[in-house]
């Protein structure tokens, strides 16, 4: 039995790059026919290890189904491959099927190889032949290896259980291993969302700072009042009486209203710049900033 054979698709060429050694194709097997056999991973790496070897691939015949027909009806014709058993590893099938299916379409197979030094002869007088020429070398370049006549699959026959055991083994080795970790404290395993008593109680605080949050809105628009600007006026300043800095958001729940406050901040007061404490709050202007007091004290 040959060795397998890889298919090559045809590479086209223009012709005005064809070089010397394109031209150089061999074509001394190109009456051949050849058969493209698709192999189990396992059996190709047997076939490697035994043609590295110089040993035989196996025995392939026809099956007792297919006897008597013609051999060059291979797209319909059964085979058995029977491999060596002396050189056989330990749980690969020794019989296999090949069967083959519709005839492909024209498909030839190429190889190409690097040259082999020739054999010199050990007389010196010798002349020195080419690689092409000489028996002991190989020309370097293409070879039309032959035509595809058949296209099939080689299959173990009548698996068993051993060949089965040696598939789940190999199989459950390419599978990823699932880690196990011992986790000590339960806790972190408890989902929130299983825990109803946690539920009920975070609904009931969302529920409780929903109503507050109400309250403090309907407590803000209670304490809106609407003021006159002379009456807005007095009313800063009378806060003003009380401390020299206030900051804006404090004048607003004080007075209970911002309508028109930032018109009358602007009016009587100025707002600190100064980096320190207070900076950022408001104060009344120097001209008003003795009035304040003395009505502060007034009203004492």
């Amino acid at each position: 039995m040959s060795e397998p054979r890889v298919e090559q698709a045809p590479v086209r060429k223009k012709a005005a790059a064809s070089t010397t050694e394109d031209a150089a194709l061999a074509m001394g097997d190109a009456n051949e026919q050849l058969w493209v056999l698709k192999v189990p991973k396992f059996l190709n790496n047997y076939f490697s290890v035994q043609h590295a070897a110089g040993r035989p691939l196996g025995t392939i015949a026809p099956s007792s189904s297919s006897a008597g027909t013609s051999s060059s009806s291979s797209a319909s014709t059964a085979y058995t491959l029977t491999l060596d058993g002396a050189t056989l590893p330990e749980g690969i099938p020794c019989d296999y099927e090949v069967n083959f299916g519709l005839a492909p379409p024209a498909t030839y197979i190429f190889s190409h190889s690097a040259a082999e030094p020739p054999k010199r002869s050990s007389s010196s007088t010798a002349p020195a032949a080419s690689a092409s020429a000489c028996p002991g070398g190989a020309a370097a370049g293409a070879r039309l290896e032959g035509r595809v006549v058949a296209k099939g699959e080689i299959r173990p026959k009548g698996l068993d259980e051993d060949y089965n055991s040696l598939v789940r083994e190999r199989f459950e080795k390419a599978q990823e291993k699932k880690q196990i970790d011992i986790v000590g404290d339960d806790e972190v395993l408890k989902k929130p969302a299983l825990n109803h008593h946690g539920t009920q109680r975070e609904e009931k605080r969302a529920k409780e700072e929903r109503g507050e949050q109400r309250a403090l809105a309907s407590s803000k628009r209670q304490r809106h009042v609407s003021l006159s600007r002379t009456e807005l006026r007095e009313k800063v300043l009378d806060l003003f009486g009380q401390k020299a800095y206030w900051a804006k958001i404090d004048l607003e729940y004080a007075i209970g209203t911002k309508d028109g406050l930032k018109v009358c901040l602007d009016e009587v007061c100025v707002k600190v710049t100064k980096r320190g404490e207070n900076y950022g709050d408001y104060e009344l202007k120097p001209e008003l900033s003795g009035r304040a007091t003395s009505k502060a004290r007034a009203d004492l």
